[in-house]
């Protein structure tokens, strides 16, 4: 039984996010912190997604660009589907309305990929 309800409230998070509705409120936590990132990075579990939000410092290691990670979110993997599919649906209208969002040049410092294991100090 608590497993049925745990997945029922799992539910009801996934649809929030996919069909909101005016009759949400949202509030304002005081933990609440904005951050600015022109990189991300992405790692999977077998259960979860980490989104890790970076800023390129402008310095470089070894003629490498230097990365400082800011933030991370991990969402289990049904809440990160809810999530494109809200990002799709909101850009597909922003295009709509404003026209296409060109692509990042490749050779630009700004990279999405899979996280590489960080070594510990």
């Amino acid at each position: 039984m608590a497993d049925e309800t745990g997945n029922n409230e799992s539910q009801s998070i996934i649809e929030a996010l996919l069909h909101p509705s005016q009759e949400q409120v949202r509030v304002r936590s005081t933990r609440f912190q904005s951050f600015y990132a022109n990189n991300l990075a992405l790692a999977f579990s077998s259960y979860d997604c980490s989104l890790i939000f970076g800023e390129i410092t402008g310095m470089k290691h070894e003629d490498k660009p230097v990365v400082e990670e800011v933030f991370r979110v991990t969402m289990t993997r049904e809440v990160t589907k809810a999530l494109l599919s809200a990002l799709k649906t909101n850009l597909d209208a922003y295009e709509k309305e404003f026209g296409e969002i060109k692509a990042i040049a490749k050779n630009t410092q700004i990279s999405v990929g899979p996280i590489l294991p960080q070594l510990t100090e």
